[in-house]
């Protein structure tokens, strides 16, 4: 977690953002197709959150990946109170512990409570994006909260979750957001990131951290950031996070 946000902030975020999609939702059509997402809708959003929180709910029990979890809403239930419920479940169970305490995760990296409240803070953050945009509505994500954001992206999902397949050619990205800035490195078989400006690059990207943050969840237009260099190298970093958050 980068310095700048407190780990408070995160397990606040939670809730905040959490509670405006329950209240967003609330009476409002589920049908309504989500920017950015074709084919999803503002229903098949909140029942992919709930499920969320169902299994990390499930998960801080057994401290260790539930095999079973509710998935949908028991039969003849809103899906929005069934949503409501899971998050403020998840939130009580998140707030009882220290963010330092010992907690099983999915990232050897970081196996503590604090991996949960940011996980949960960002995941609950773009999918409001999805919610409330989806019906108009639009709020700005603090500046601290993007940068941790972008970083979170980058360095666990981006630089975990492929394993070896990668694809990548060696193509190196510079990211600025900010006073914050990455190297993204894409190598075949790895992705390597560092806090740091490289010396030579094939594109660098700058631009306010909330689009940063979109664009690399795909929640934004590359035409809100600054491009320079070759445009091939962005459309596979693009291409290798978008694959790396399926």
């Amino acid at each position: 977690m980068l310095s700048g946000v407190e780990p408070a902030d995160l397990l606040t975020t939670f809730r905040s953002e959490g509670e405006r999609i329950a209240w967003t939702a609330a009476g409002r059509d589920l049908d309504v197709p989500v920017p950015y997402c074709d084919g999803l809708d503002t229903g098949a959003v909140i029942r992919h959150l709930g499920s969320v929180y169902q299994r990390t709910s499930s998960w801080l029990a057994l401290q260790q990946p539930p095999g079973e979890w509710q998935r949908t809403p028991p039969h003849d239930t809103d899906v929005r109170s069934w949503y409501a419920g899971g998050m403020r479940t998840l939130y009580e169970r998140l707030a009882g512990h220290r963010p330092d305490e010992p907690c099983d995760t999915w990232f050897t990296g970081d196996r503590s409570y604090l991996f949960w409240w940011r996980r949960m803070a960002h995941e609950t953050t773009i999918h409001r994006m999805d919610v409330t945009e989806a019906y108009g509505l639009h709020y700005p994500v603090a500046d601290g909260l993007a940068v941790d954001g972008i970083d979170e992206a980058l360095t666990l999902w981006l630089g975990t979750r492929l394993g070896t397949d990668v694809r990548g050619t060696n193509q190196v990205v510079a990211i600025e957001a900010g006073t914050h800035v990455w190297r993204v490195t894409l190598q075949q078989s790895a992705i390597d990131v560092a806090a740091e400006i490289p010396w030579e690059c094939d594109a660098a990207m700058s631009g306010p951290p909330e689009d940063v943050y979109r664009w690399l969840w795909g929640r934004g237009p590359l035409e809100a950031l600054r491009v320079s260099g070759d445009m091939a190298a962005v459309a596979a970093l693009r291409e290798t996070m978008a694959r790396a958050t399926q």
